[in-house]
């Protein structure tokens, strides 16, 4: 890969990360365009990092509030009357449920690291899982809206989503996002 075709990817990267598409599929697609291929898996590890840092610096106020919550008292969530937690008056809860809704991910991952490491070379499939996110996107329009917050099983069904997600083609925000909504978890908080 020569400094023209890692600047291409790398903008990319960047214009999909944020977006409910998959930024892992469009390198993927990027790369054959281009008529190249990465032989490992460092040049997608750089630019998720630079991802990850750009969000831990635009949300650095946020994070640095819920974890020094969640330090000072990381068991301080109580719960309503139907099993909810309120993420203003209980930020740990909100970082236990990113715990629980990770441990999917992170299960599959070491489980199918082969299957998708193959997955990554196929462009084909790329492009049919591109499709399937897009039909899944578009089907949430037609969910009614229930307005409820997020709840431990809900944490562990969006980390399972997530996991799929792993597939290139398909994005972890888009199915973050989708399955919150076949869920009925309120959008806005």
């Amino acid at each position: 890969m020569n400094i023209f075709q890692a600047l291409i990817l790398g903008i990319v990267q960047g214009l999909t990360e944020f977006l409910p598409v998959s930024s892992s599929g469009h390198l993927v697609i990027f790369e054959h365009l281009l008529n190249t291929t990465l032989e490992d898996i460092n040049f997608d590890v750089f630019a998720h990092a630079g991802t990850l840092l750009a969000v831990l610096v635009f949300y650095r106020v946020d994070l640095i509030r819920i974890m020094g919550n969640f330090l000072q008292n990381p068991f301080s969530f109580r719960n309503n009357d139907r099993g909810e937690a309120d993420k203003k008056e209980f930020p740990g809860y909100w970082v236990w449920l990113i715990i629980i809704g990770t441990i999917p991910a992170g299960v599959l991952g070491i489980l199918l690291e082969d299957y998708i490491t193959l997955a990554f070379k196929s462009v084909n499939l790329v492009g049919f899982v591109l499709i399937g996110c897009g039909i899944i996107l578009l089907s949430t329009r037609f969910i009614p809206k229930k307005r409820r917050k997020i709840s431990i099983i809900d944490a562990i069904l969006i980390g399972f989503a997530q996991a799929l997600a792993m597939t290139p083609g398909l994005s972890r925000s888009g199915m973050t996002i989708s399955m919150g909504l076949f869920r009925g978890v309120d959008p806005v908080k």
